[in-house]
């Protein structure tokens, strides 16, 4: 999606969301079919359930005897790094910012997975940007696991997600098909199945 410069009527280049970089390391196919042949998305029961229970997540969160105060559902959006997206939640104290992404499924048991570490590495980057705030990290709350898990956020990690923006931004802008997933188990409950050949 291009977003709107802020000084100028101009469109930038190519924008995308935090979700967007966690389905392209997921599977760089996704970003082609979202954003080059614009297939509609079919929303799924497990797209259903993981909205009611993010809505159940945010009831059940008390923080009690805490300085840093968690927000939840904010809107984030920086048209000179060419992202936006809605987050789960911040954790802010008006000069430290660490985003929480809320995951219904189990916890890995050895590290967490690639998709989920550059997600939240994308969320840093954009609560980096959008709040002026500074980022050491992030979470993960895996909720069948009651398991939140910390993954550090630093200067080689911003080049990280500033490289993977570019690998986005190439694959609309030049509309080449990528090669597919090398796991093929990833396709089982992939909303785009249907049109990957």
């Amino acid at each position: 999606m291009p977003v709107r410069s802020e000084n100028s009527s101009e469109f930038l280049l190519p924008a995308f969301t935090p979700e967007d970089v966690r389905q392209f390391v997921y599977c760089p196919r996704i970003i082609y079919h979202r954003y080059v042949l614009r297939l509609k998305r079919v929303r799924t029961r497990k797209m259903a359930k993981g909205t009611d229970d993010h809505e159940t997540w945010k009831r059940k969160q008390i923080r009690r005897g805490e300085d840093t105060d968690r927000y939840f559902g904010i809107y984030l959006s920086k048209p000179d790094i060419g992202m936006f997206g809605l987050l789960d939640a911040i954790d802010f104290d008006g000069v430290n910012a660490s985003p929480i992404e809320l995951k219904t499924g189990k916890a890995p048991t050895t590290q967490v997975f690639d998709h989920h570490r550059a997600q939240i590495l994308a969320q840093c980057y954009l609560v980096e940007s959008s709040l002026k705030a500074q980022v050491s990290d992030g979470a993960v709350y895996y909720q069948r696991n009651d398991s939140e898990i910390r993954i550090p956020y630093s200067a080689e990690d911003r080049e990280f997600v500033a490289s993977i923006l570019g690998q986005m931004r190439e694959i609309v802008i030049s509309e080449n098909l990528p090669e597919r997933t090398q796991h093929s188990a990833k396709c089982v409950d992939c909303e785009f199945a249907p049109f990957c050949v």
